[in-house]
């Protein structure tokens, strides 16, 4: 799902080195790296591009931008079936504990040697695992691609006052 595609530069620029400047500027204000010193390399790399190559560069940002946006959908409807499923799986384990608590005389540890109870903790701990993905690194996902659609409208923006 997230393959990272190889960094070759398209029409000389290299997509992959400058999203990785933008994030830098994006996420830290120093006086090392400006926006408008990254703009400027920006407008010199595309003032070499041919008519024909800056069209097709721009169409192929657009391509980019709309693959962004359609894995950023692709990721909220994965995030909110899976946060169901653990909700849900977390209350009919309590249920059933609850109810094999009450229903039997046995000690805790007993309890656990039940096969039903192994196929419930397997179900827990594939649970968490999927808490995992769903709250630590979707979030980080969904960032990244935010960045990304705004790095390619602004490298669409330059585009559109350069040409």
């Amino acid at each position: 799902m997230f393959i990272k595609k190889k960094s070759k530069p398209i029409y000389g620029f290299n997509i992959s080195k400058e999203f990785e400047q933008y994030e830098k500027i994006c996420k830290y204000s120093n006086d090392k790296i400006k926006y408008s010193d990254w703009e400027e390399k920006v407008v010199k790399n595309i003032c070499s591009f041919k008519d024909i190559n800056l069209k097709n560069f721009k169409h192929y940002i657009i391509n980019e931008k709309r693959e962004a946006k359609n894995l950023l959908e692709t990721l909220g409807s994965i995030i909110v079936p899976t946060n169901i499923l653990l909700i849900s799986v977390y209350v009919t384990y309590i249920s059933v504990f609850l109810n094999l608590r009450a229903d039997m005389n046995k000690d805790y540890d007993s309890l656990f040697l039940n096969g039903f109870n192994c196929f419930i903790c397997f179900i827990i701990a594939i649970s968490f695992a999927l808490a995992i993905y769903s709250f630590i690194i979707l979030p980080f996902k969904r960032k990244k691609l935010f960045n990304k659609i705004s790095f390619f409208n602004d490298l669409i923006y330059i585009i559109d006052n350069h040409e």
